[in-house]
């Protein structure tokens, strides 16, 4: 994937599902993976979290790590599948990203 990526690629992940207190005690899979992926050096410019069951922000940002706060994108609402919705992840991907971009 490395040899794949330019200079100027992002790093993006898109979790549809992203209620973080889901698995109890235990990380999230989101967090999971942007750790996984950063034992490889690969670390995350955007995190898009669509969670459909209301959340108390503050609450939400408290169990975001540090040093994912600045890319975690918290949207507290579902996806739609309409291709013109905002709400349509697909959408937002192809709207403000390219094929140099590496979206999980």
């Amino acid at each position: 994937m490395c040899r794949k990526l330019k200079r100027t690629s992002r790093t993006v992940l898109v979790d549809m599902g992203a209620s973080l207190d889901f698995h109890g005690g235990t990380t999230s899979p989101a967090v999971y993976l942007t750790e996984l992926y950063r034992k490889f050096g690969f670390s995350f410019d955007h995190i898009y979290a669509y969670e459909v069951t209301p959340k108390v922000p503050a609450s939400v940002f408290q169990k975001v790590p540090d040093h994912l706060m600045a890319a975690y994108h918290w949207i507290n609402v579902g996806v739609e599948s309409d291709p013109t919705s905002a709400l349509n992840p697909l959408k937002m991907i192809l709207d403000n990203f390219n094929k140099d971009d590496f979206i999980l």
